[in-house]
């Protein structure tokens, strides 16, 4: 599984879990309005829908950091898709694109997990995986009692919102060829294997995508 690395753990994502509608509409504005100014989105709460104007700024900043850490073309695709289990998935994508925990904690934990067969799923996973990670990541020990909580809190919030972990349950999301087609045609295949797709179904969608 070849995916990129980077080093420091940052704890922004707390700003908000997957962000899916907020997102889109940010993305459908950015269609709308190339030049770049977001100062709109920051101004009213008609996007974010957050009373606070520093809410909305410290949201929108995020937001717009995810935004950027993909190609153009994804956010096309992503525009297209019709279901919201897609979109949130494609979103929690994002998510571990951008944020190294959040990858990593998939991956060692979550992904580690369905393979032994073990689908319970509790906050206190969270809570162990980061004293583990502390001892590699020493900015972890920086942080706050209440910003390990708001971690635990908004990264269990993105697996439950991306349907992977449903009633303390780690659980197969079902989901359409064309989904994961467009991961496998980009050289994303990681993607599929962090989603339980087995290696039978993954080497039939590369068929189908002609590699």
């Amino acid at each position: 599984m070849t995916i990129p690395f980077v080093s420091l753990y940052s704890a922004s994502f707390t700003t908000g879990p997957l962000l899916t509608d907020e997102t889109e509409s940010i993305v459908n504005f950015l269609e709308e309005n190339p030049g770049g100014d977001v100062s709109p989105i920051i101004e009213s709460d008609k996007y974010l829908k957050i009373n606070s104007l520093a809410g909305r700024k410290r949201r929108s900043r995020e937001i717009m950091n995810r935004i950027q850490s993909i190609p153009k073309e994804y956010w096309t695709f992503f525009l297209k898709l019709a279901g919201k289990d897609e979109k949130n998935l494609f979103m929690y994508y994002v998510c571990m694109k951008f944020y190294p925990l959040v990858r990593d904690f998939h991956l060692d934990v979550i992904l580690t997990k369905w393979r032994l067969l073990d689908t319970s799923f509790s906050k206190d996973e969270v809570f162990r995986f980061l004293t583990r990670a502390s001892l590699q990541h020493p900015e972890v020990d920086e942080w706050k009692e209440s910003t390990r909580k708001k971690v635990v809190q908004v990264l269990a919030l993105m697996l439950k919102e991306a349907s992977i972990v449903s009633h303390a349950k780690i659980k197969l999301v079902f989901l359409p060829d064309t989904f994961w087609l467009f991961f496998i045609e980009r050289g994303e295949g990681w993607f599929l294997e962090a989603m339980f797709i087995t290696r039978e179904q993954r080497d039939l969608l590369y068929k189908k995508a002609g590699l």
